[in-house]
Order: C-alpha cells, then structure tokens, then sequence
C-alpha cells in the first residue's frame, strides 16, 4: 500500500508501482481534493486518514480467506500516515503479522515525529506551521488566503496534517520490521534525523543514507532502489508469515 506525499495523489507512484512483481496487489492511498477525489474538500486529519484506509483495507477482506501480508510504503507525509495506520492496526505482540495486518513499513524522507524536527534545526523547538509553508513555497495564511490554485490549497491542508501528525507518531512503537531510506541532500528531512526512526519499533530496524534530495524516489536510480526495497520486504512477508514479533 503506498502512502503519497503532501500536495500528490497516486499519479506520481505509478512508475514505482510498474517495476513491482505483477503478481503484487499495488493499492494506493488517495486523500481528498486530488485526481478522482478532486471535488471533494482538501480538508481532513491524520485520524480521518487512518480510519479511511483500515476501513478500506478491512472492506477488500474476504470473509473466512487467508489476508495476504501488507507491505506499507509511505514517503515523506505519507510515512507519518503509514506509520499511523500500522499502529492503529497492530495486533498484540504475541501474534504473528501479516494475514491482516501490516507485515512491514518502509519509508522514504520521513520525519521521525517532533524529535525531528528539533535536530534537523540544531536543538531548536519544532518549527512552526508558518515555518513549514515558508520551505515548501506557500504564505503564513496559505489555507484562509484568498482565490489559491487548487494544487496550492491541497499543499496547504496537507502540511497542516503532517504538522498534526509529527505530534502522534511520537509515542508510536510499532511491532514491525521497518526499512528508513534518507536522502543525502534532503532539505526538508535531513539524513542527520535518520537514527531517530529506530526506536519506533521493537522489531528490527534498518536504516540507509542513499544519494538524492527529498525527491529522489521519483528519480529513475531512486525508484529502482525503493522498487527493489519493497519487493524485498513483501518476500519476507511472505516467506515467514508466522515469525514471532519482538
């Protein structure tokens, strides 16, 4: 399943979704005010964002059939979101993953909650929602301005859930294997913060500085990589289905 970032839909993950497996079911999350949703209102939470997906995941189940293990992809605001819903889905740590829920996350230029924020910007306090409209090219009033573009007011709302959901991810610690992936010359999630995604699970973390900026998903090199990590990730899933959680 993969979680897009802030301002996109799934268009831009198609490319990604073609180097899969075709024997994967890709499903895309898809908030509103964008491509089929477009005339619906921008405005949701990171809690709506969590429920919309497990009631959609929960509604493709087949009553008494085995669920396949789920692989989460989520880049920048949507590794906040993923994160969330795998949490939000979590099985007790005595019973095994897949078959249901989240098997395992990997995430692309996240930044890991509020702690984050702080020692991307040298000890300083958690920038504020004006700050982050300012990095992304936006006014301080970007979600009352007057007569925006489409594309802006969805930016817009957007940040203001990934403001929101810095906070909640903070107490998450989630009981499955997570991937991190951290751009060299990220701006926006410097690769400094990539080691404070670790304590979020309890079970086995990885975490990799590759080259490129807070796009580099999108790049032919970056979308081979991420390609081949997620389809690494669904082959775990599957070859141990049981495995105990840590």
């Amino acid at each position: 399943m993969l979680f897009p970032h802030a301002g996109a839909g799934t268009a831009p993950y198609r490319p990604l979704a073609d180097l899969l497996p075709g024997d994967l079911e890709v499903l895309g999350v898809l908030p509103p005010g964008r491509e089929q949703r477009h005339a619906e209102e921008p405005r949701y939470t990171p809690e709506d964002a969590v429920a919309g997906v497990n009631r959609e995941l929960a509604s493709t189940a087949e009553p008494g059939a085995a669920t396949p293990p789920t692989v989460f992809y989520g880049h920048s605001l949507g590794s906040l979101l993923a994160v969330l819903t795998a949490h939000a889905a979590d099985r007790p740590a005595t019973e095994a993953p897949g078959g249901g829920g989240c098997a395992e996350l990997v995430l692309t230029c996240g930044m890991p909650g509020t702690r984050g924020c702080a020692r991307s910007g040298g000890g300083r306090a958690p920038a504020t929602l004006a700050a982050v409209f300012a990095d992304h090219g936006l006014p301080a009033d970007a979600l009352t301005a007057p007569h925006p573009t489409a594309e802006r007011r969805v930016l817009a709302h957007d940040l203001l859930v990934a403001h929101h959901a810095l906070a909640a991810v903070d107490p998450v610690r989630l009981c499955r294997p997570l991937t991190v992936l951290s751009g060299a010359d990220d701006p926006l999630v410097p690769a400094v913060t990539l080691p404070l995604w670790a304590p979020f699970t309890t079970g086995h973390f990885r975490g990799r500085v590759v080259q490129g900026g807070h796009f580099f998903p999108f790049a032919p090199q970056g979308r081979d990589l991420v390609a081949a990590e997620l389809a690494a990730a669904v082959s775990r899933a599957a070859a141990c289905p049981g495995r105990p959680l840590r």
